[in-house]
């Protein structure tokens, strides 16, 4: 399908791999074997000085193998933080996938990109430029409700702060919008069955 761009092609996706293997393992990923669906070229002796590896020309398909164990060698360029922050993210969409429409969804992103305190109904719905009636009626015909959405970004971000910062839980509780620490650890009950300080312990642990 490719025609004569094939090599080129596979070729600079090849080299854009290694470059990335290279950058989060400072080289150390290099005992691969690559297979190429394409005849031997004249200049074959390149692929294997540039790559480091053995190459085999004339395959059926397209093949990068590394041994398994180089598989788990561990990334310099890690962000724990990051990590964490990409992970509560994906499973809050997934969530949303489960459970909402595309709508809630935008909802749902607007507020875990907020700071500080969430906003309210009212400011949600000039967000996207619509009253307050519609913004209701549109998550309504997606079987939820706002207050339902401020809750799940609360009770996540509630579980995220305590179990990977060390702001105290008065902090938490001011910044998901709860003036009361006590109504913040009664919500906080009935959302995990615990306390919030019994939670943070258990991730000590």
């Amino acid at each position: 399908i490719l025609g004569d761009c094939r090599e080129f092609l596979l070729g600079a996706l090849l080299g854009t791999y290694f470059q990335m293997t290279d950058a989060v393992s400072a080289g150390r990923i290099r005992e691969a074997r690559v297979q190429l669906p394409f005849p031997r070229p004249v200049w074959a002796a390149h692929y294997e000085r540039l790559l480091g590896c053995p190459v085999i020309f004339g395959a059926d398909n397209f093949l990068v193998e590394m041994p398994p164990e180089q598989l788990g060698s561990p990334c310099l360029t890690a962000d724990p933080t990051m990590h964490r922050n990409a992970t509560r993210d994906c499973e809050h969409q997934l969530k949303q996938l489960e459970k909402g429409g595309a709508f809630s969804q935008q909802v749902s992103m607007v507020l875990l990109d907020c700071q500080g305190e969430l906003p309210s109904l009212e400011v949600m719905a000039e967000k996207f430029a619509m009253s307050t009636r519609t913004l209701i009626r549109k998550l309504k015909a997606e079987d939820t409700r706002y207050q339902e959405l401020l809750d799940d970004v609360r009770s996540e971000q509630a579980a995220w702060l305590l179990t990977e910062t060390t702001l105290p839980i008065e902090r938490i509780a001011e910044q998901l919008g709860y003036q009361d620490t006590s109504n913040f650890s009664r919500t906080f009950r009935r959302w995990f069955q615990t306390t919030p300080l019994a939670m943070r312990k258990a991730s000590r642990v």
